[in-house]
C-alpha cells in the first residue's frame, strides 16, 4: 500500500509540472505577443500621442511586473532586466542631476532649451522617447556593437562600442530644429552615461529610467521658466 501512495504521489507531481510547464509557456507566450503588439503599436505614429503614452505604459508594466521579458519577437537583444529599487535611485539621481547641469550649460552659454508645453507631446518626450530611443541605442545597437567588440582584443573595446553608440544616438537628433553642436554634445555625452548604466545593471531599463528622469526635470525646469 505504501508504494502504491508513493506511486500515486510521483504521478501527480509529474502532472502538476507538466501542467505547470504549459501554463508557463502559454503565460511567456502570451506576454510575448503583448509586448511585441503594444511595442509596435507606439511606433504607429498615425495615433494620437496620448493613445501611444497609455499603449507605452502598457508596455513598461509587462515589462516591469515580469523580469527577463520580453524573450521572443526579436525583442531578445533589449537586454530588459529587471534592476533593485537602489539602482533605480541612482538612476533617478543621475538623471536629475545631470538635467541640472545640462540646464546650467544653456544658460551660461546662451542658448536655453526650449521644449514644448502641450502635455501630448511632453508625454512622448517623458515616455515614449526615452523607452524607444534607449531600446534602439542601448538595445539592439549597443549589443550589437558589444558583440562585435567581443571579436576583437582591444582593451577598451567596450567603451568604444558605448561612444560609437551614443554618436549614433547623438546623430539621430541632428535633425532636430535649432539644434546646436553643444547641444549636440551634450546628448552625446549623455549617451556615454546611458551606455555606462546599461553595461553596469546589465539592463537597459535602467538607461531608460535615467533618460525618462532627465527628460521630465528639463520639462519641469522649462514650464517653471528656470
Amino acid at each position: 500500500m505504501p508504494q502504491i501512495i508513493y506511486r500515486m504521489l510521483a504521478i501527480g507531481e509529474k502532472a502538476v509540472a507538466i501542467r505547470s510547464a504549459v501554463l508557463g509557456c502559454w503565460r511567456s507566450a502570451l506576454l510575448d505577443a503583448a509586448s511585441a503588439g503594444i511595442l509596435c503599436s507606439c511606433l504607429n505614429g498615425s495615433e494620437a500621442p496620448g493613445r501611444r503614452a497609455l499603449k507605452l505604459c502598457g508596455f513598461l508594466f509587462v515589462a516591469i511586473s515580469y523580469p527577463g521579458r520580453p524573450r521572443n519577437q526579436g525583442l531578445e537583444f533589449v537586454a530588459w532586466e529587471r534592476i533593485s529599487w537602489r539602482a533605480a535611485v541612482r538612476c533617478v539621481l543621475w538623471g536629475i542631476s545631470t538635467a541640472a547641469s545640462a540646464v546650467l550649460v544653456s544658460k551660461f552659454s546662451h542658448q536655453p532649451i526650449e521644449l514644448t508645453l502641450d502635455w501630448h507631446k511632453a508625454a512622448l518626450i517623458i515616455l515614449l522617447g526615452p523607452v524607444l530611443e534607449e531600446i534602439v541605442c542601448r538595445g539592439y545597437v549597443l549589443t550589437l556593437l558589444l558583440h562585435l567588440a567581443k571579436r576583437t582584443a582591444w582593451p577598451f573595446a567596450r567603451l568604444t562600442a558605448v561612444m560609437a553608440a551614443a554618436v549614433i544616438f547623438a546623430a539621430a537628433h541632428v535633425a532636430n530644429a535649432g539644434i546646436t553642436w553643444l547641444q549636440l554634445g551634450c546628448i552625446a555625452a549623455m549617451g556615454c552615461l546611458y551606455g555606462a548604466l546599461r553595461l553596469n545593471y546589465r539592463s537597459t531599463a535602467a538607461a531608460v529610467l535615467m533618460h525618462s528622469t532627465y527628460n521630465l526635470t528639463v520639462c519641469l525646469t522649462s514650464w517653471l521658466g528656470m
